[in-house]
């Protein structure tokens, strides 16, 4: 029970914090649902069914799919400025990410990698 809540406040932190950094690659219409979602999720985090709180956390992480894909491809671009594929070698994508300090969320990590 505790860990689930826990998940919870990490994955509310961390979109908190990716919205914070990103908000500008997203319109208004997803913004929207992923401050819905957020928002349930922060009014179940403290239950005591776990049923719930893990059903807002995958919502929230759904609804936020394509924001995090954004975000990796903003990211990718970014590392890769002024480089060329082969320069970059035997660096593997979770390396890049790492560096850029990319995924502050679970789903960033799970999905994209």
């Amino acid at each position: 029970m505790h860990e689930l809540q826990v998940d919870a406040q990490r994955t509310l932190e961390a979109i908190d914090s990716a919205l914070e950094k990103d908000k500008d690659l997203l319109d208004e219409k997803m913004i929207n649902n992923i401050l819905q979602a957020r928002t349930e999720l922060d009014q179940v985090s403290n239950s005591t069914d776990e049923k719930v709180i893990k059903i807002a956390i995958d919502r929230l992480e759904k609804v936020s799919e394509e924001f995090v894909e954004m975000r990796m491809n903003t990211a990718v671009m970014k590392a890769m400025k002024g480089h060329n594929v082969d320069e970059l070698g035997g660096i593997s994508q979770r390396k890049i990410c790492h560096k850029l300090s990319y995924y502050p969320m679970k789903i960033f990590a799970q999905k994209a990698l």
